[in-house]
C-alpha cells in the first residue's frame, strides 16, 4: 500500500488589512483649488513653485468687478455660488507665514461668463500684479448652499500631506 502524499495544509488566512487611512481622499495636482477653512476662507490654489508643488493663494485685485469668478470657485468645491458681501481682499504682506510658506499661485482672475467649470478655464490677468505678488489682495471667499443633495461640500477632500498652507 502506497501513502498518498498530501500538501501541507494551507496556513490560517490573513485578515484583511486595514484600508488605507485616506481612503475617500485623492493626491491634490496642479490647479486644484480648496479655501483654508470651509465655507468661508482664503483661496488656495494648488501650483508648481520652482520644482515643488504646494498650496498657494490667489490674487482678488478686481473681485468686485467680477463676482462670477467666487462662483467659479465655489461651485466648483461642491457649492452653489460665492456671497459677493463676503469677497475679501486679505492684506497678508506683514503676515511672515503666508508670505514665506503661500506662494501667490494665481494673479487676478476674470471669469467671462460665470458658467466656466473651473477656475483655470477663467483669464488670469496682469491687474496689480506687484500688490498680488506681495499679498496684499490676498482673495477670501465666502461659499454657500449645497450643489449636490448627497454630497456635502467641500469636495474633493484632499490628502493629509497635502493640507499645509
Amino acid at each position: 500500500n502506497e501513502l498518498a502524499l498530501c500538501p501541507p495544509p494551507s496556513p490560517p488566512p490573513s485578515p484583511s488589512p486595514p484600508p488605507p487611512p485616506h481612503s475617500d481622499c485623492r493626491r491634490a495636482r496642479v490647479g486644484d483649488v480648496r479655501l483654508s477653512t470651509f465655507p468661508e476662507g482664503l483661496v488656495l490654489i494648488y501650483g508648481q513653485e520652482g520644482h515643488t508643488n504646494s498650496w498657494g493663494t490667489m490674487c482678488g485685485a478686481g473681485i468686485e468687478d467680477n463676482p462670477k469668478v467666487g462662483d467659479v470657485i465655489c461651485r466648483s468645491l461642491g457649492y452653489e455660488k460665492s456671497d459677493a458681501s463676503k469677497a475679501a481682499l486679505v492684506d497678508n504682506s506683514d503676515d511672515p507665514k503666508v508670505v514665506r510658506d503661500a506662494p501667490v499661485h494665481r494673479l487676478a482672475t476674470r471669469c467671462a461668463t460665470g458658467n466656466e467649470s473651473a477656475i483655470s478655464e477663467c483669464e488670469e490677468t496682469d491687474d496689480d500684479r506687484r500688490r498680488c505678488l506681495r499679498h496684499e489682495y490676498d482673495l477670501s471667499l465666502r461659499c454657500t448652499g449645497y450643489k449636490h443633495p448627497h454630497f456635502k461640500p467641500p469636495y474633493p477632500e484632499f490628502c493629509d500631506e497635502d493640507q499645509q498652507a
